[in-house]
């Protein structure tokens, strides 16, 4: 009886301890990294999803784990950390992005008798402020008047002003702004969207930077009961215009509503 009782111990503990380490799981480290992918990726919530990864070494270049690596996909977000590395690297820390005051003849007195000229030089971040901050500089500079014209420049860049490949109807969208040198406010306007106190109220509507580069047209209207027709807020993209155009039911009451989108040229914006 002793025998057999220890017998059935071992194989308790022995039994217990297999289970810990189901056959179908590896145990070497590398393997069993692999074997986690393959679960998660298999998961049903990534069955309508088209997935393409590479896991490489940075000590070896060993690679270790790809699925469908060679596939063509549409960049996601996570292409920032590739653009910022490059940028890291190639232009490093401390770098410092510029945006020039140029005039094409000399000054009388405190007037340019010619052109002015911005000359951009992809500052991704240049807002509004900075730009009162660079006009103060040239008022500063004893410049008071301009009889040409105040020009933007974007030579810095070549002429390509939308990415290869980017969707077509992803112009209006804050996510997929121009490309341009001289960009600013991100190269979009935010719009907010407030109900009006009774039904058939227009919806009231501001446009942040209060510029008059874009034009509005605003078909929105406040209802008290049921908001039958969804907010919509959109640039007539098609037509290359920088007109926004607002159409819907907001019920009143209801919270201010926000949205960014791009504009056109918005070198002319800048």
């Amino acid at each position: 009886m002793k025998i057999i009782l220890t017998a059935a111990t071992a194989l308790l503990i022995f039994g217990g301890c297999a289970g810990l380490f189901p056959p179908s799981i590896p145990r070497d480290p590398l393997e069993r990294l692999r074997y986690d992918i393959d679960q998660l990726l298999n998961d049903s919530l990534f069955l309508p999803a088209r997935i393409s990864m590479k896991v490489t070494s940075l000590e070896t270049d060993e690679v270790l784990y790809e699925r469908n690596s060679n596939m063509l996909m549409h960049p996601a977000s996570n292409m920032k950390l590739l653009t910022s590395s490059a940028g890291i690297g190639i232009l490093g820390k401390d770098f410092r992005f510029n945006t020039t005051v140029l005039i094409d003849t000399p000054m009388v007195s405190d007037t340019v008798t010619g052109n002015l000229y911005f000359k951009g030089f992809g500052n991704p971040d240049f807002k509004s402020s900075d730009l009162d901050t660079l006009v103060a500089q040239i008022k500063s500079a004893g410049i008071n008047t301009i009889l040409g014209d105040v020009i933007s420049d974007v030579s810095y860049f070549d002429d390509l002003f939308w990415g290869e490949g980017w969707m077509w109807d992803d112009e209006p969208y804050e996510f997929e702004a121009f490309i341009t040198p001289l960009s600013i406010n991100d190269n979009c306007v935010r719009i907010t969207v407030t109900p009006g106190f009774y039904t058939g109220d227009t919806a009231l509507v501001t446009i942040v930077p209060n510029t008059s580069y874009v034009s509005l047209m605003n078909e929105a209207t406040t209802v008290t009961d049921t908001a039958l027709i969804p907010l919509q807020v959109t640039r007539l993209f098609k037509e290359r215009l920088n007109t926004i155009v607002t159409d819907g039911q907001m019920l009143a009451g209801s919270q201010t509503r926000e949205f960014v989108l791009s504009v056109w040229k918005p070198e002319i914006y800048a």
